[in-house]
């Protein structure tokens, strides 16, 4: 979905002037939305793998849970950073998000 989002506003930049999307309009678009990409497409390239049996469905839950809550701390990680410009702000604010992930891991696991 924030794949076809992102190539919809390539394609919208486009249609104003009638002219092909550039380069830079794809650059200002994965500026704009890399943070939905990676966190959306990294997991489900997880399960890509999985769907044509390279790896396990038990290893591939664990996996794109794992690459979501380390997306989740390096996120964290890059907004403290730009918060506070010091490596304490930025390992807190990945701590603390890379925590909440665990956190709803863990939750889902409880009540599953």
């Amino acid at each position: 979905m924030a794949l076809a989002k992102a190539y919809a506003e390539i394609c919208e930049r486009s249609l104003p002037s009638g002219k092909a999307a550039t380069w830079a309009d794809a650059r200002d678009v994965w500026r704009h939305s890399q943070t939905v990409l990676l966190a959306a497409n990294g997991p489900t390239l997880v399960f890509s793998v999985a769907a044509v049996g390279l790896i396990e469905a038990d290893a591939t839950l664990v996996l794109a849970q794992g690459l979501a809550v380390l997306l989740l701390a390096w996120f964290g990680g890059i907004i403290g950073w730009r918060l506070g410009g010091k490596m304490r702000v930025a390992i807190s604010g990945a701590g603390l998000a890379g925590g909440l992930g665990l956190i709803v891991t863990a939750l889902k696991h409880v009540m599953h």
